[in-house]
């Protein structure tokens, strides 16, 4: 069933975009010690697995944990989290 894989990835992706937006995004990681990208990166890991299984696009988890990866750093940060939000958004709501 691939509504598990488009759920998913529309959750993440509104997740992403949150921790996008300027300012808000980077307090809310800095608050909470880095743990959101830890976070993050684990639940794209387990994206990539479930994509997998349903046969459906990792490619937005595959970014999703290089991003995550280099989330402390400040601007690339910001432009990862919300390439990788409308990445997923787009994949989560799209019929393929």
């Amino acid at each position: 069933m691939d509504v598990t894989s488009k759920t998913y990835k529309i959750i993440i992706g509104i997740i992403e975009l949150f921790l996008g937006v300027p300012f808000i995004g980077g307090i809310f990681i800095v608050a909470h010690a880095w743990m959101p990208l830890v976070i993050l990166f684990v639940l794209h890991i387990v994206g990539i697995i479930i994509a997998g299984r349903e046969y459906k696009n990792r490619t937005g988890h595959i970014l999703g944990v290089i991003g995550n990866a280099l989330g402390w750093i400040p601007v690339l940060g910001w432009i990862f989290h919300l390439a990788i939000g409308i990445i997923l958004l787009v994949e989560g709501l799209s019929n393929r």
